[in-house]
């Protein structure tokens, strides 16, 4: 069957014969975009392999139409012509690894027409004309892999797999790809980066892989859990687990799935927790974060004996007139190593940091502030006055690029030198974040964690705050009265009748509703803010969903095409379906270690332009520093004129916008829509419908997060107790 696919495939290609390669464009290890002239014609053509300037080569591939660069030709195999002069391989020849000119000259003065002949069948010929025995293994080796990777081409290209792909596979498993491919492509799916389940499963019933196959059965199991992390969950209990991959991933009986499920877990390749199924890695970092907290909690405080006094210096500072439950949360924060301070918007939560910044600075206590993205932490260090970093930033990140993960070089080995630590807008750190945090802090470390439980949970899997708090392990003050704006502000009266399931009040002053008609009536809206005087860092739009009229992606076109339209001397680059214009406002949308820029990050466009390769490049401006970001980055940078509301958490704005309406029915949830107004300092515009508004009030996000941290610190409380119990006995 393989065999009818490969000829089919072959007698489609098309061959290109007397091919130069003329200029080379982009290069890449193992990949090159390059001019090629043949004939008199020249076209621009994509490799999976490095060659040189001025080589001749015979073409064999096919033609595609790349969405901006036009029309190209994406070669798949290569040959050498027979009529190749001296020259001619003498460039081929420094296109080998070890070979440069001098070397190259040689050889072709001692075999001449029958240098290639030589290398290919009599390699070790080549001592004849100095060349080293370990050089002339590599030659072999590479002549060797050239030929095998053809092979292999053949018989994987008619599977679906992309050239691309078909390099990565070859790199990791070299002579046993196909053996692999045949037998478990499973394995494939964990090891190479850009291979799923989803294309391992294509390949194996390709290459005739039963349904009921235990690699296939194993590897749906594995999956499963993916999935379910990228919905939140740590875990699924062992049923759900089974039944969902016996139904909806596998379509394999249920009794057979869940004996594979208890092998797995058996071999630890899965982690069973009293019926809780964890991929390892999950299991591990929250079992880590149960551990440590209870470790900090048993380490004796170092304490201060006048804390009174020095809420009262801070007081008389500050100017104000701390409440009893902000008293309350400023010595849970000095007399415990960890203690958690919640609340909405307006209840006093900074005024709370800046008091515990003057007392352990009075007690010469060194200091860090974060939060988990760049612009928290810029809005907590313009109101506290003190430097605030990323978490990220915090615990020195950086990427690997041969493990190709990220690495924090603040851990358990070296920890933070910091007395205290306190991380605001903790409802966006996910179980792997948190994790990371607590290998950085020392035993006797000060974490004071600050964030709103009724906000949306993390992106991340995990539930940590919700989790820590109702735990009831932890020191923890919820602050309940509203400070920042005064009684009658419409934000904070209105957040709190949401977060209690009660419809809002709209007055025609800072929460104003609006009966959404079009798409346009937004942006008119957006533009009027504009000029009334605010800029585009206080005024936001907020909305649901990227798609739909109403979603962020036809939002941001309007918006750009009003506001900053085209003109024949503003540099644009376009990418896929994005336009950067300079001048436009736009957000990163994933951390970017090498060039430490971070998911949430806002900045705007300050060039657009292609390099001398053809390549396209954006410069944005992003407050703190101005990063030059290059094809392949660009897909992680958006618009940002209307962002999701998901994507506006830990940040805060003057005015907000927030479209409301059923088109987005499946994200109408309360804990939204809260998170949407409290973005707001001053002003909130709803536009949308009633209906719509009464949903998102009325609906609490049912969908439980399988996350086991609270049970975790409530069992290792009870250890700790019993054991304190016992010592008294003794």
């Amino acid at each position: 069957m393989a065999e009818a696919a490969v000829i089919g495939m072959s007698e489609a290609l098309k061959e290109i014969k007397n091919c130069i390669i003329e200029k080379v464009i982009f290069r890449a290890e193992g990949y090159l975009v390059a001019v090629i002239r043949s004939e008199g014609s020249k076209f621009t053509a994509v490799f999976q392999e490095n060659y040189k300037e001025g080589q001749r080569l015979n073409l064999k591939g096919e033609w595609f139409v790349h969405k901006k660069y036009g029309r190209q030709f994406r070669v798949m195999f290569t040959e050498m012509p027979d009529d190749l002069d001296y020259s001619e391989v003498e460039v081929f020849l420094q296109s080998i690894k070890g070979l440069g000119p001098v070397r190259a000259k040689k050889i072709i003065s001692l075999f001449g027409k029958n240098t290639l002949e030589i290398i290919e069948k009599e390699p070790l010929r080549l001592k004849e004309a100095g060349i080293p025995k370990n050089v002339i293994e590599s030659i072999k080796a590479e002549i060797t892999q050239n030929k095998e990777f053809n092979e292999i081409k053949l018989q994987l290209l008619p599977l679906g797999l992309s050239l691309h792909i078909i390099k990565k596979i070859y790199d990791r498993y070299k002579t046993d790809t196909i053996k692999q491919i045949r037998t478990n492509p499973y394995k494939i799916a964990e090891e190479v980066d850009g291979i799923g389940f989803v294309k391992a499963d294509e390949i194996a019933e390709k290459v005739g892989i039963n349904h009921d196959n235990p690699y296939r059965i194993r590897s749906g199991l594995k999956y499963t859990l993916y999935l379910a992390e990228m919905e939140g969950h740590l875990y699924l209990p062992i049923e759900m687990l089974c039944k969902a991959a016996s139904s909806k991933i596998l379509n394999v009986n249920y009794l057979t799935v869940l004996d594979h499920a208890l092998q797995l877990a058996g071999e630890f390749e899965l982690y069973d927790d009293e019926g809780r199924i964890y991929l390892p890695k999950n299991f591990y970092s929250e079992k880590y974060i149960a551990e440590k907290i209870t470790k900090m909690l048993r380490e004796n405080p170092w304490k201060m004996d006048n804390t009174d006094e020095l809420i009262k210096e801070a007081e008389l500072e500050k100017g104000i007139k701390y409440s009893t439950r902000q008293k309350e949360a400023i010595k849970k924060a000095v007399e415990n190593n960890i203690s958690i301070i919640t609340g909405g918007p307006g209840t006093g939560k900074t005024t709370i940091v800046n008091a515990l910044i003057h007392i352990f600075q009075k007690n010469n206590k060194s200091i860090a502030l974060a939060s988990p993205t760049g612009k928290a932490a810029k809005r907590l260090e313009e109101v506290t006055g003190n430097e605030a970093k990323t978490i990220h930033r915090l615990l020195e990140a950086k990427f690997d690029d041969e493990l190709m993960n990220v690495k924090f070089f603040r851990n358990e080995t070296n920890p933070l030198d910091e007395d205290i630590v306190i991380i605001d807008e903790f409802s966006m750190v996910d179980n792997e974040l948190a994790a990371s945090l607590f290998k950085a802090l020392k035993n006797d470390t000060k974490l004071v964690v600050i964030g709103d439980i009724d906000q949306l949970p993390s992106v991340g899997a995990g539930n940590v705050l919700r989790d820590l708090i109702e735990s009831g392990t932890i020191p923890t003050t919820k602050l309940d009265i509203n400070f920042r704006q005064g009684e009658t502000s419409g934000i904070i009266v209105n957040s709190s009748l949401i977060r209690e399931g009660k419809m809002v009040y709209f007055n025609n002053r800072d929460f104003i509703f609006y009966e959404l008609e079009s798409p346009e009536q937004i942006v008119d809206e957006f533009i009027k803010e504009l000029k009334s005087g605010k800029t585009l860092d206080n005024v936001q739009i907020l909305t649901p969903m990227k798609k739909t009229d109403i979603g962020t992606l036809e939002l941001n076109r309007l918006i750009q095409e009003r506001i900053n339209p085209p003109h024949p001397q503003k540099e644009e680059i376009a990418y896929g379906s994005k336009i950067f214009r300079v001048g436009d406002k736009v957000m990163q949308t994933q951390n970017n270690y090498e060039k430490e820029i971070f998911n949430g990050d806002t900045g705007y466009v300050k060039r657009a332009y292609r390099d001398e390769e053809g390549l396209r490049h954006i410069v944005v401006d992003f407050g703190t520093q101005t990063v030059d970001l290059v094809e392949e980055e660009l897909k992680d940078v958006i618009p940002a004129y209307a962002i999701t509301i998901h994507k506006s958490q830990g940040s805060e704005y003057d005015t907000v916008i927030v479209v409301i309406a059923m088109n987005h029915y499946i994200m109408l949830k309360r804990n939204l829509l809260y998170t949407a107004v409290t973005r707001a300092r001053n002003v909130v515009k709803i536009f949308g419908d009633m209906q719509a508004l009464k949903i998102a009030i009325n609906t609490i996000n049912s969908s439980k997060r399988y996350t086991a941290l609270k049970e975790r610190l409530k069992e290792q409380k009870e250890q700790m107790e019993r054991g304190i119990l016992y010592v008294l006995e003794i």
